[in-house]
């Protein structure tokens, strides 16, 4: 037996037949609906009362800001200077000028004696007039000296001439020289005449003389009287002069001026003054001690009474400053623009003579302070009440940046409780996930309100400009509101107590969209292993062939590409295209590498809603190392890229509206010895 055993063929072990079997693998299961996406998203993604999904985000105020000391105006500070004008001197009488016969006939005729005969002759009388009392010199803008004449001679004068002359003043260069002139033709005996000498325009020195020249005509039986004479009379009148070295009287000017507003934001009719107050600083540049009555004409005490302050004995050259506490004063001006102040001005007697000028001023410097209203009654045009803005962010979906919004709107929410009609502004700025930016400015006009009643109000301004700049998809929104109080126009009434409060800010777009070119839904990827490594290892070991199949179901209004993604990390499941190029051997694997698998739109019925889903089965063979990627012992993560097709014009998506898409991988294994140990 052992012989023959010996000499047997070895016997082999058994064989297992060879036959194939099939291994399916999840890839994708994903079912993404516009709810979802909204839900996902409701800070900013909403569905609506139509079932559109719409962006409606709002930036949350609840923030009130009072008036508070807002109500304030500070009048342009400035310099007056008001010149002592026109100077007046008071007249003087000058002492009579008597022109006895002997002087005129130039020979002695005996008192009581009858002359038969006196021929006509011509005469000529020069007489120097006393100095003027008080006066060096003058400069005269108005004056004259006044002249009567009477004739008590028995003749009768013809070519009366009258010339008034200055003897100059060599000390202040004043020549002498005629001033005037009169012509008073004939004087019968015993007859009056009158005339004056024009001073205006002249500079006189205190020393004048009159010369006086004409004709006495024949005369027959001429009785001769001892008291006979001619006589002149003198009054210098009132002169106004614009230089005078001269005893200087009492003088007084006055002025008004006005410290206007720097602009026309408050206008008042009727005003009270919690804090504020005005300073003065005065200056005497006139060669004479004064007094200054400085008055605040629009402005009352709290008694009732009128603001006014007065300063004495001013010496020339001197400063002196003053201030009024305006704390509860009653503001009530003419000009609602303007704060009117006046003053009078009082120089004392030089008593000795000085030298004075018309252009002599005072200067008055008015330094003003914030006037501080705690009641306005008045036209309020543009106060602004500014708010801390508020920053919102917006978490578009990625992918969604060529998404085009259809028609927007804006809604702010507020509370009133000003007295006068007024304007938010509401400076909008914004930057997308690219890094760019976008602003915006809207104004709206709310009505008034009262702090105890406040009015509700809710605005919804219109601009062109908010569609386009919402179409940004701004990923941070920045609202910077300001309230401007008044309109320029109504006259109301306000208080620092007066409030405003914005309570939101609200974007909202009505539910139709445009997408303006290729835009991508990036679902979050899932990861996926196969838990049992001698699995792994047999399934590799044992490949025949490979596929995966897809089926999408679109129910969206527009066409649809999809493309599976793995990778062997979540971030890069969407990333660059160049990591699933023959990249496996790492784990990157796109399906199908090329292109994508295509879906039409829903079928659309008349109201622009989709009735039916367009369905897609596609079966994508799979390479031995495509296979290997869903094998790796780490696991891999796998996603779903939906692209929506661009849209030739708006559509409307509703919340249940959708993208399925089932993916799973079938192994075809061959059935041997490696499967069975």
């Amino acid at each position: 037996m052992a012989g023959t055993l010996a000499g047997c063929t070895p016997i082999k072990p058994p064989q297992v037949p060879s036959t194939n079997f099939t291994i399916s693998i999840p890839v994708a299961n994903d079912r993404t609906t516009i709810q979802e996406v909204a839900a996902e998203r409701s800070g900013f993604l909403k569905i609506d009362d139509q079932a559109l999904l719409t962006v409606d985000f709002a930036s949350d105020f609840n923030r009130r800001e009072v008036v508070g000391n807002r109500l304030k105006v500070t009048p342009t500070s400035n310099t007056f200077a008001t010149p002592i004008g026109a100077i007046n001197i008071a007249g003087q009488d000058l002492p009579d000028i008597t022109v006895g016969m002997t002087a005129l006939l130039g020979q002695e005729l005996e008192a009581g004696a009858t002359v038969p005969l006196i021929l006509a002759s011509s005469f000529s009388v020069d007489e120097l007039l006393p100095a003027l009392v008080g006066v060096r010199s003058l400069v005269i803008s108005e004056g004259e000296i006044q002249i009567n004449m009477t004739n008590s001679l028995p003749l009768n004068l013809s070519d009366l001439r009258l010339v008034l002359s200055d003897q100059g003043d060599s000390a202040l260069d004043i020549p002498a020289g005629v001033i005037d002139e009169l012509n008073l033709g004939t004087l019968a005996t015993g007859a009056s005449t009158s005339g004056s000498f024009s001073l205006a325009g002249r500079q006189i020195s205190a020393l004048l003389g009159i010369a006086v020249t004409g004709t006495t005509e024949e005369g027959q039986n001429v009785v001769i009287d001892a008291d006979a004479a001619l006589t002149i009379g003198a009054a210098m009148s009132d002169l106004t002069v614009e230089e005078a070295f001269a005893v200087i009287p009492p003088q007084e000017f006055a002025d008004s001026q006005v410290l206007a507003f720097p602009d026309d934001r408050i206008q008042v009719a009727r005003a009270v003054i919690s804090e504020g107050g005005l300073t003065f600083r005065v200056t005497n540049e006139i060669e004479i001690i004064m007094e200054i009555e400085l008055r605040l004409d629009d402005l009352k005490k709290a008694d009732g009474t009128t603001n006014s302050f007065l300063i004495t004995g001013l010496e020339p050259g001197e400063v002196s400053e003053i201030s009024f506490d305006l704390d509860d004063n009653e503001f009530v001006p003419e000009n609602p623009l303007e704060l009117g102040i006046s003053y009078v001005v009082r120089t004392s007697d030089s008593g000795d003579p000085i030298r004075i000028f018309s252009s002599g001023e005072v200067k008055i410097e008015a330094i003003t302070e914030d006037l501080v209203f705690s009641r306005v009654e008045g036209v309020l045009n543009g106060i602004s009440l500014p708010l801390d803005s508020v920053t919102r962010s917006v978490d578009f979906p990625a992918g969604l940046d060529n998404l085009a919004l259809g028609s927007t709107a804006l809604t702010v929410n507020l509370e009133s409780g000003i007295g006068f009609r007024s304007t938010i502004d509401l400076d909008i700025q914004g930057t997308n996930s690219k890094g760019e930016s976008g602003s915006l400015l809207i104004s709206e006009v709310f009505q008034r309100g009262d702090p105890d009643n406040p009015v509700a109000l809710s605005l919804s301004p219109s601009s062109e400009e908010l569609t386009a700049f919402l179409n940004l998809l701004p990923t941070e929104v920045t609202v910077k509101p300001t309230v401007r109080l008044g309109d320029g126009e109504g006259t109301e009434v306000i208080e620092p107590d007066h409030w405003v409060q914005i309570n939101v800010v609200r974007f909202i777009t009505q539910g139709i969209f445009q997408i303006r070119n290729d835009t991508q839904i990036e679902p979050d990827p899932i990861f996926r292993r196969i838990q049992d490594d001698d699995a792994r290892e047999r399934i590799s070991s044992n490949l025949d062939s490979a596929s995966v199949i897809t089926s999408i179901e679109n129910h969206l209004p527009i066409g649809v590409r999809v493309s599976l993604r793995v990778a062997p990390n979540a971030e890069d499941v969407y990333g660059s295209e160049d990591l699933f190029v023959n990249n496996q051997a790492k784990g990157y694997l796109r399906i199908p590498k090329e292109g994508s698998f295509e879906v039409g739109a829903g079928t659309v019925g008349a109201d622009g809603r989709v009735t039916a889903s367009t369905t897609s089965l596609q079966r994508i063979s799979l390479s031995d190392e495509d296979v290997l990627v869903f094998l790796r012992a780490d696991g891999v993560h796998t996603g779903v890229l939906v692209e929506l097709e661009a849209t030739p014009g708006d559509v409307a998506l509703l919340g249940s509206d959708f993208v399925n898409v089932v993916a799973g991988a079938e192994i075809f294994m061959e059935l041997n010895e490696d499967l069975v140990k």
